[in-house]
């Protein structure tokens, strides 16, 4: 036997009935399965490249297309009048999904666009020809409002933000258009045309679903960080951004933040370096606590060149010193492996160790006393 109920809708109550006074009658293993169709677990990313597979039909016959994409060799292509897809997921999330949109500025009669809801609360972001001919739309319930910003042929990003946990925040192409309250996370994402009444060519791509990014630019002090060494402190006098970075300037100065998952993500930590100091050993580490993944300044192995370090192992690189912010960078996205940038310069690609749980910066070392500085660490 097989139902279908609205996504909110997680429980069932069974019953079995015999319909004879005589014999016997036996009942096992009753349950409810998720109809794979309808729900999906979460795809993180999905550029269409192999298919509409984890995808339901929503309206029409939907169809891929290499004639436009945002990246890789195929989009979702709506080229009927009602063509729709979605996706039901069997939990709610407080994420950021952001979806490509390419737009045929020129037409004139189009209602088209994103959801990413509840599945009872319409939040969309849209072309709605019926509201604006020249901008960009959005849905809150059943109100549709024009933004600011203009329609222009080619691609655009739809932005849901649901990672406050109060509100959504609603983006085209970076521009915050509105931030309504009253729905907190998703389960749903549909894309395409719902409505009758016009046939348009557009495209969708590369509908991405990820964590918010963890960032500190110490504005806040060092309440997210645990000394390791020395009397850690904050100061006004470098910054990357904001007011605030962290100093180090003491002999035997560092700090940790240790994060209660491992990340397959990109990890930025700048550094202003005095370039005119030739004793120094400050270094910032990317890893899981075991097995060492650092970029430095050691001058013990140059004192005019960025070093890293692979488990005990430190190796001069190519990029010079100079006073200033520099970007240190660990790419652990590919899962086999980390790719250390200095400046976005590739310095290294240790594979043994495939992602990190652990930041460290600072001076772990005796025996130099330099002033410099960290800011703007990122997670994403």
């Amino acid at each position: 036997m097989s139902f279908k109920t609205g996504s909110t809708n997680t429980s069932a109550t069974i019953y079995f009935k015999k319909t004879s006074a005589t014999g016997e009658a036996y009942c096992d293993d009753a349950g409810l399965v998720l109809d794979s169709t309808v729900y999906q677990s979460i795809y993180t990313s999905d550029g269409f490249d192999s298919g509409l597979s984890n995808w339901a039909t929503a309206a029409g016959t939907p169809s891929l297309s290499s004639a436009q994409t945002h990246s890789g060799s195929n989009s979702y292509l709506i080229d009927q009048d009602q063509d729709a897809i979605l996706q039901s997921f069997d939990t709610s999330y407080n994420k950021i999904v952001s979806i490509w949109f390419y737009d045929t500025a020129t037409a004139t009669n189009m209602q088209n666009g994103a959801v990413v809801d509840d599945s009872v609360n319409t939040r969309g972001i849209f072309v709605n020809t019926p509201t604006s001919t020249t901008k960009y739309s959005y849905r809150v319930g059943g109100t549709y409002a024009a933004s600011n910003v203009t329609r222009t042929t080619g691609w655009h990003e739809f932005k849901f933000d649901y990672s406050s946990g109060t509100k959504l925040d609603m983006y085209i192409d970076g521009v915050l258009i509105a931030s309504p309250t009253g729905v907190t996370n998703f389960n749903r994402i549909q894309i395409g045309d719902l409505w009758a009444g016009s046939t348009n060519t557009a495209y969708f791509d590369d509908i991405t679903i990820s964590d918010p990014p963890i960032f500190d630019g110490f504005e806040s002090g060092l309440a997210n960080w645990t000394t390791t060494n020395g009397t850690a402190s904050t100061s006004t006098a470098q910054a990357h951004s904001g007011s605030n970075s962290y100093l180090v300037n003491e002999d035997f100065d560092s700090i940790q933040r240790i994060f209660g998952t491992s990340y397959n993500k990109i990890a930025t930590v700048w550094f202003y370096d005095n370039a005119s100091s030739t004793n120094m050993v400050t270094a910032a580490f990317v890893d899981d606590g075991i097995s060492t993944r650092g970029i430095e300044v050691y001058t013990g192995i140059s004192t005019t060149k960025y070093a890293y370090r692979v488990g005990g192992t430190h190796t001069a690189t190519n990029i010079t010193r100079t006073t200033g912010w520099h970007e240190f960078k660990w790419d652990y996205t590919s899962g086999t492996k980390v790719d250390m940038y200095i400046d976005g310069v590739l310095i290294a690609s240790p594979t043994g160790l495939t992602n990190f749980n652990k930041i460290e910066l600072g001076d772990k070392w005796v025996g130099n006393t330099n002033t410099v500085y960290f800011d703007d660490i990122n997670i994403q």
